[in-house]
């Protein structure tokens, strides 16, 4: 397990968490909890009012939440390296050791699971962080595309085997103009009627 943030632009980390600095528990749910926190409170994206009251479990938030914890879930922990997560001012990627169990476009379209660690899964399932409703995958896609936002890029390696997820967490805004092919496109796909 290795939790890297860079904030501040440049190469190097500026906070780390891993099972190698002997600095914390090692297991899967303080480790979950340290990166949930740590992509909360870091002030890199905008909030949400809700009123005059401030909202930070914003869409995109629970939809990387839910990136850390498909990593954590559905990670091979036989296979050839660790769940990774590095935190960017402007992206989250999650990787970790193994394959898709199912097609990555079946996963976007929500309703199927297939889970790799059942019992890793029911732990977060008890204290309540996993629905095992199959929506992981479609809800990170949906919240994306809500705030104007690339569809999250899922990638799957052969050598070793891994799975790594990248979320685009900062959009600039669109300029006002003549929509793109990719607009019309994405609009077609949304909205097929």
């Amino acid at each position: 397990l290795d939790y890297l943030e860079y904030l501040d632009g440049g190469g190097e980390w500026t906070d780390r968490l891993c099972t190698d600095t002997g600095d914390w528990a090692g297991n899967l749910l303080g480790f979950y909890m340290h990166v949930s926190n740590r992509i909360g409170i870091n002030g890199r994206r905008p909030f949400s009012l809700d009123g005059m009251v401030r909202t930070d479990d914003t869409e995109l938030l629970k939809a990387e939440r839910e990136a850390v914890l498909n990593g954590i879930v559905h990670a091979d922990y036989n296979g050839s390296g660790g769940v990774r997560v590095e935190l960017r001012p402007s992206s989250l990627v999650v990787r970790n050791p193994g394959t898709f169990r199912i097609p990555i476009r079946l996963a976007e379209s929500g309703g199927h699971t297939d889970p790799r660690n059942p019992n890793v899964m029911k732990m977060f399932m008890l204290v309540g962080l996993v629905e095992r409703a199959g929506s992981g995958v479609h809800r990170m896609v949906r919240a994306c595309r809500e705030l104007g936002l690339d569809d999250p890029r899922i990638e799957e390696g052969m050598d070793p085997a891994t799975v790594t997820v990248a979320m685009d967490t900062f959009a600039e805004p669109k300029a006002a103009g003549k929509p793109t092919n990719a607009d019309i496109l994405d609009f077609i796909e949304r909205d097929p009627g």
